[in-house]
């Protein structure tokens, strides 16, 4: 028996067509004649002209054909799914889906879905499939990102068509992609070798490489390219009590000291040209609270210094940087809204003397700018901190949970703070439980003292 068909399939005799035109004495004129093939896919009716009936005849019977075969019919497009599929590879169209939900990616959030999207093309591939070379991940990043770049060689001669994958080959692709490499040390004849043993990814790991690959699989559906999503879903497994997800929560032993986090600041300015502009970015992250990308972003018409008629100093965060990441493209915008709203921040007196020594007599433009005029990139920032202080795990991102713990800690309101840090204040209080020094046993000493007069 042969396999069942996926969609109710009918078709029609050939419909000719004529349309009449009026020649200029007014008499009619037949204009070419149209073959029209039509057929019904689910109750959906698809047709397509040609000018030669022959045409028209050789296509009405490989539909026919297509139908006594049981071939597998795509409701959108109304042809079989073989006939879409068999010429576009797998190679192809993940650049297409990629390309197409690029706009709609956030910088980092681009890393997280395009990895599994490169990943699945190095190892859904032809048996025959040689060595894979060197750099071969980074080269498929480039080009899954850049519409004009070609695609890698070894990519394009591996690759396999669409109309080869089904479910079977995706639920054994699926347990390879959900495996890592990681460097096992092991001793052979008495001498120690490294060697790549594979160990099973992370359960949230998992769920992002699962959901982004049956994602791009859908989108083929969705297109015709595919009768059913083949990727495999979660299996169901015995019921549980839900386990309770831990938010994530800044320590305070984890974070530098104001002391200490000043100290790295001042370690930043050395013989190289941009480390001033690197020590205000890190600064602003400091004594502002401004995230990395909105202090790359920041620009001197968004700043208002204090007045000597004791106005207060205020910084207009308005954008970020978007390029945080390797996978940008250069039709990319450089800079966007923030991460959550755009917001003010107080100018505190020490930034308010680091800007204007750094600013100078300029009026206008990126705060700290590159020699061609753009921003800072992210890894150049990081470095700079990283080598202000070598021997701690701090980044520059810390800097801003130093200064939200110094707030915290200074009895500043909290619904204030939250506005600072362009929060709310259930997600500051989340984030930064427990940071104020001392917190727990003031909270117990002030619970004791309520029950005083009972006793």
């Amino acid at each position: 028996m042969g396999r069942r068909p996926s969609a109710q399939v009918r078709v029609m005799d050939i419909q000719i067509r004529a349309k009449v035109k009026q020649t200029t004495s007014g008499k009619n004129n037949a204009a070419a004649v149209k073959y029209v093939v039509r057929w019904v896919v689910d109750g959906i009716e698809k047709s397509r002209s040609f000018p030669l009936k022959v045409s028209a005849d050789n296509f009405r019977t490989d539909i026919i054909q297509a139908i006594r075969d049981r071939e597998n019919f795509s409701p959108v497009t109304g042809l079989p799914i073989a006939w879409t599929s068999k010429d576009k590879t797998l190679a192809d169209f993940a650049k297409e889906w990629v390309q197409m939900q690029l706009p709609t990616w956030e910088p980092r959030t681009r890393e997280s879905s395009v990895r599994p999207i490169i990943s699945l093309l190095m190892i859904m591939v032809k048996d025959s499939a040689p060595k894979q070379p060197d750099n071969l991940r980074g080269e498929i990043a480039k080009w899954i990102m850049e519409k004009k770049t070609p695609c890698p060689q070894w990519l394009e001669r591996c690759t396999i068509s669409m109309s080869d994958i089904d479910a079977v080959l995706c639920e054994k692709i699926s347990k390879r992609l959900y495996l890592k490499q990681v460097p096992n040390t092991v001793v052979e004849n008495g001498k120690e070798k490294v060697i790549l043993v594979d160990e099973p990814r992370a359960a949230t790991a998992v769920s992002n490489y699962r959901s982004n690959v049956s994602a791009m699989f859908a989108g083929a559906v969705k297109q015709g390219l595919l009768a059913e999503q083949p990727w495999p879903a979660v299996k169901p497994g015995k019921k549980r009590n839900k386990e309770t997800v831990a938010l994530r929560v800044v320590r305070a032993e984890d974070l530098p000291d104001f002391p200490e986090a000043r100290a790295g600041l001042d370690r930043m300015i050395s013989h190289q040209p941009g480390s001033r502009g690197h020590r205000v970015l890190a600064a602003c992250c400091l004594y502002a609270g401004l995230r990395p990308s909105e202090a790359r972003a920041l620009r001197i018409e968004w700043l208002t210094f204090p007045t000597t008629e004791g106005t207060s100093g205020v910084i207009l965060v308005k954008e970020s940087a978007k390029r945080t990441t390797k996978l940008y493209n250069q039709e990319d915008k450089e800079f966007g809204p923030p991460k959550t709203v755009v917001h003010e921040v107080t100018m505190v007196p020490p930034l308010v003397a680091i800007l204007k020594e750094y600013i100078g007599d300029r009026t206008s433009g990126l705060l700290v700018a590159t020699r061609s005029g753009g921003a800072v990139t992210q890894s150049n920032l990081y470095r700079a901190w990283k080598r202000a202080t070598p021997d701690e795990a701090w980044t520059v991102y810390d800097l801003r949970h130093t200064c939200a713990t110094h707030w915290l800690n200074a009895s500043i309101d909290i619904k204030i703070i939250a506005d600072w840090l362009a929060h709310s204040p259930t997600v500051l209080l989340n984030t930064y439980a427990g940071v104020i020094k001392g917190s727990r046993e003031r909270a117990v000493e002030i619970a004791a003292s309520l029950h005083k007069t009972e006793e």
